[in-house]
């Protein structure tokens, strides 16, 4: 079993599991982005958001065993897999991901950029997704908006002032998204408390 997030002093009956975590996030972060028309962004961005947790060191770190600090980063996998699928809109939705804990960067696709230096993520997370049978399917049709936005480029896609507002909009839907469904599984989560949540 994978799981999303565990908890002190609960055996692991009582964790959630990782799928769940991806498909409820996935909803709500669809709902949210539905407001403007971008609700299958929404959708394969939640799907996608910690899709690193597939990562078997993941999976180790969670259980408190020892890892690496770079085998606890576990937003890379799901931009990386957005960006080989998806094309353009795979990049509105990689950065999002890749930004839904330390927040949006510049230079996220850039040959030198954190994506190009982690590459090696995705290959490990979809083997460690392959090797359990929780149900979870990987999105599979490219996303796109029921708001046409009439872009300049000639793929139609947003561009200038409508891409950057878009992918910080989208942003706000995956982080509030993420917060309010890992809160929902983990009361306690706010602050002040002693649960220790991973």
């Amino acid at each position: 079993m994978h799981y999303a997030h565990s908890l002190d002093d609960a055996s692991e009956e009582f964790w959630e599991p990782l799928i769940d975590h991806l498909t409820e996030v996935g909803d709500e972060t669809a709902r949210r982005a539905s407001k403007f028309g971008w609700s299958e962004f929404g959708n394969v961005a939640g799907l996608l958001h910690d899709l690193g947790k597939y990562k078997p060191a993941f999976q180790d770190y969670i259980r408190k065993k020892p890892v690496k600090p770079e085998d606890k980063v576990h937003s890379t996998a799901g931009a990386l897999f957005a960006i080989e699928k998806f094309g353009w809109p795979g990049k509105f939705i990689a950065h999002i991901i890749a930004g839904h804990h330390a927040g949006l960067r510049d230079g996220l696709l850039a040959t030198d950029g954190r994506l190009a230096r982690d590459q090696g993520d995705l290959e490990i997370a979809l083997h460690g997704h392959a090797s359990g049978d929780d149900g979870f399917e990987l999105p599979g049709a490219q996303p796109s908006p029921s708001v046409d936005f009439k872009g300049d480029l000639p793929t139609g896609q947003p561009s200038g002032f409508q891409s950057a507002f878009l992918t910080r909009m989208l942003f706000s839907c995956l982080v509030d998204a993420d917060y309010i469904c890992t809160e929902r599984f983990a009361p306690s989560r706010g602050r002040g408390s002693k649960q220790v949540l991973r």
